[in-house]
């Protein structure tokens, strides 16, 4: 009976015990089941500052880390309440405060690598700011409700990972780095707002975006992001790095800027820009830059430093009076040809450590140090028109940094180049000075010399000889044609070197050679310093080029392109010849268009000339002829010879001496000028004498005749005894009729009286 008694009491405990157990698992807080791990808190009200109160009044016996979401209905917070929520609540994932407002004018706390995964802000009468790094590093924020917030800090949603997008139709100001490093792909602005600098930088998922409201964009907005198209504003200014280092970018319309910035597209893979009609263009612009290959920065009114530096560029179409800035090619690898033709003047080291191979130049210029250093492709260059050669122009071997400043880093600081210039073309007008060692550390491969045999040039001759200077060998020459040319079909071309004179800096006389080359071919009877093309066509379109073989070693001179023109110049109205800084009379020249079985002549409105004969030296008449859609040129190589007076007046056996300050030039005289003229030339330099034979008496004249470009001397004779011997003629026949008359009516009267 006992053991059954105790038996009853163990199981009715039992019993007891297990309703206990089951009723601590169920626990209720004002008839909600808070019993579970996460706990959701749906707030009714709260006053500001009540916050911390008002959730531990719910929770009762639970701990807080187990709530993750609040929403509270009514009420107003202040700073304090976000405190607590940041500091106490660790495992909030979700926050509404929508109903709620906020009193003060910054949340000064932050929920940086919380874990939050939405949050909507309280509203404001005022607008309130999010305090730096808000939401930094948080990686589970994808909703965000911005309601009463106008301004955020820097770094708010910084390395955000799952946030994709986000309203900030209503924030008015930001500070630096909003979604730096972000997975943003959304957002959406208000109209009026400045972007921040750093606002996208290093973003990742961000590829479309309209900012079309944007007054200003800060500084690397778009560095380093994944953006493949962006609305721009209609007008805007840009800080710098805008969109440096961008991958997907190909192409973007910049015409609304009103400034550009610094390294806009610095080693970004950028294909086209379209620019403002007119702009600056600042330091480093397309620096590094990958995929873009041609550009034109034609209307650009100033040009910064390093623009292409290390780029990729191909293809550049420059403005027209420009300046070339400081390092502006360095170090460009895929350049070939440039034509800055144009150029006012350079700055140093705009050529160096290129990949050109071929440049065109200004008629004048200044060759600044280092200028065309360690170029591997360079072989050849025409300096005709530097006045001035600085230190080092070639330099192949040495520290970069002693003769410039690199713009980037990169390998090794000291640069060898086993390669590199060749062969060096001088001439015209003007004989430069240089440095005492203009062509020094040229790792002993120095380039060939060639330039005129006038007396002017020996000095210079000498100089490039000298002590700190390298050259050994040079050839001096009467006359050269050697460039770009455009022939009208069937005329006869010469190229190359007139009587061609070696000169070592040895004493033995050097063994000089010569090989022409046609695209790359050697050409077999192309053996002299001259080749001459007979009834030019278009077999004989393409590139040339002359190597000189001084002692067995080759210096190759750059290619030159001869093309065949649907321009035909009558000879017997343009003649190739010599001009004296005079215009061409375009009335006289016949032009003809020559293509297949037409034949016709050109009316001088269709055509347009463009020549400049400003200076003394060898320089082309480029003909343009434009009608409808058709568009052809003609460029005709032409020599400028020095001003010559318009009227010389001379008496019998004196002399006037004419200095054309150009090789091979001479007059043509007539049969009939013969007689009064006798032309030579003086036993030194190039100077012409002409001196007026006993038969002449008058002034001396020049003009061009019919063949235009051929200076043709007319003689203007002097009449005066011509007109006192017809005056003495008439005044005799005058005389004679009136005696005549006289005689008549004393017969008359006579013969009345005898009747």
């Amino acid at each position: 009976m006992r053991k059954s008694l105790f038996s009853l009491l163990f199981i009715i405990g039992a019993l007891f015990m297990s309703q206990v157990i089951v009723a601590k698992e169920n626990i209720y807080l004002n008839n909600n089941d808070i019993s579970k791990k996460d706990i959701n808190l749906d707030i009714a009200e709260v006053k500001s500052g009540g916050l911390e109160k008002a959730i531990t009044d719910r929770l009762g016996l639970r701990d807080i880390k187990d709530v993750v979401s609040i929403t509270i209905n009514k009420g107003n917070l202040n700073n304090s309440d976000f405190k607590f929520l940041s500091e106490e609540v660790f495992n909030l994932k979700t926050v509404d405060l929508s109903k709620t407002f906020f009193d003060d004018l910054e949340i000064l706390t932050t929920f940086s690598n919380s874990k939050i995964e939405s949050f909507s802000f309280p509203s404001s009468k005022k607008g309130y700011k999010l305090a730096n790094d808000f939401f930094k590093n948080n990686r589970y924020l994808s909703e965000v409700r911005l309601n009463g917030v106008n301004s955020l800090g820097s770094y708010v949603f910084e390395n955000t990972q799952n946030l994709r997008s986000v309203d900030l139709s209503e924030v008015s100001f930001f500070d630096e780095g909003i979604f730096l490093k972000s997975s943003i792909e959304s957002v959406i602005f208000k109209q009026n707002f400045d972007l921040s600098k750093y606002f996208f930088k290093d973003t990742k998922h961000l590829t479309n975006i309209d900012i079309s409201g944007a007054n200003t964009i800060g500084e690397g907005v778009f560095y380093n992001s994944a953006v493949e198209f962006v609305k721009m504003p209609k007008s805007y200014a840009l800080e710098a790095y805008t969109f440096s280092k961008t991958k997907n970018l190909k192409t973007i319309d910049m015409s609304g800027a009103t400034r550009l910035g610094v390294g806009d597209f610095m080693e970004s893979n950028i294909e086209e820009v379209i620019f403002p009609s007119t702009y600056k263009l600042p330091d480093f612009y397309f620096a590094k830059t990958l995929k873009l290959s041609s550009i034109d920065i034609s209307n650009a009114n100033e040009i910064g430093v390093g623009i292409f530096a290390s780029s990729k560029i191909e293809n550049i179409k420059f403005p027209n009076d420009f300046i070339l800035s400081e390092g502006l090619l360095q170090d460009t690898n895929h350049l070939d040809y440039v034509d800055v033709s144009q150029a006012k003047s350079f700055k140093e080291a705009v050529f160096t450590g290129s990949s050109l191979s071929k440049i065109d130049l200004p008629k004048k210029f200044q060759v600044n140090a280092a200028m065309f250093g360690f170029m591997e492709n360079l072989l050849s260059i025409n300096l005709v028109g530097a006045d001035f050669l600085g230190p080092n122009i070639f330099v192949k071997s040495g520290n970069n940094y002693d003769y410039y400043r690199k713009l980037f880093d990169g390998g090794d600081l000291v640069t060898t180049i086993s390669g590199g210039i060749q062969s060096v073309i001088f001439g015209g007008g003007v004989i430069p000075s240089l440095a005492n060692n203009s062509f020094a550390n040229l790792n002993n491969n120095p380039p060939i010399v060639l330039l005129p045999k006038t007396s002017e040039w020996d000095n210079f001759s000498n100089l490039i000889m000298s002590k700190d200077n390298e050259i050994i060998n040079q050839l001096r020459y009467d006359a050269f044609t050697y460039a770009d040319l455009m022939i009208s079909k069937n005329t006869s071309v010469q190229i190359g070197f007139i009587n061609p004179l070696p000169r070592s800096v040895h004493d033995s006389p050097s063994s000089v050679k010569y090989q022409w080359y046609f695209n790359n071919k050697a050409i077999v009877n192309g053996n002299q310093s001259i080749f001459t093309i007979d009834n030019f066509d278009l077999n004989d379109e393409g590139f040339y080029r002359l190597d000189i073989i001084v002692d067995n070693k080759v210096y190759s001179l750059y290619e030159i392109n001869l093309q065949a023109n649907e321009l035909a110049i009558d000879d017997k109205t343009l003649y190739k010849g010599f001009f004296l800084n005079e215009e061409v009379d375009v009335d006289l020249v016949r032009v003809l268009y020559v293509k297949d079985d037409i034949r016709k002549t050109l009316s001088v409105e269709d055509l347009e000339y463009d020549y400049n004969f400003s200076e003394v030296g060898n320089t082309s008449i480029k003909v343009t002829y434009q009608n409808e859609d058709l568009l052809v040129v003609a460029d005709y190589p032409v020599k400028v010879a020095n001003t010559l007076a318009k009227k010389i007046k001379l008496k019998k056996g004196e002399e006037f001496i004419y200095d054309p300050k150009i090789d091979d030039f001479e007059f043509v005289l007539t049969s009939v000028q013969k007689d009064f003229i006798e032309i030579s030339k003086s036993e030194e330099g190039s100077e012409i004498i002409i001196k007026a034979k006993e038969r002449y008496q008058g002034d001396l004249d020049f003009k061009f005749n019919e063949r235009v470009g051929q200076i043709e001397i007319e003689v203007v004779r002097n009449l005066f005894w011509f007109w006192i011997g017809l005056g003495f003629i008439l005044t005799l026949l005058f005389g004679l009729i009136i005696y005549l008359r006289l005689t008549r009516g004393m017969f008359k009267v006579k013969k009345k009286v005898k009747k």
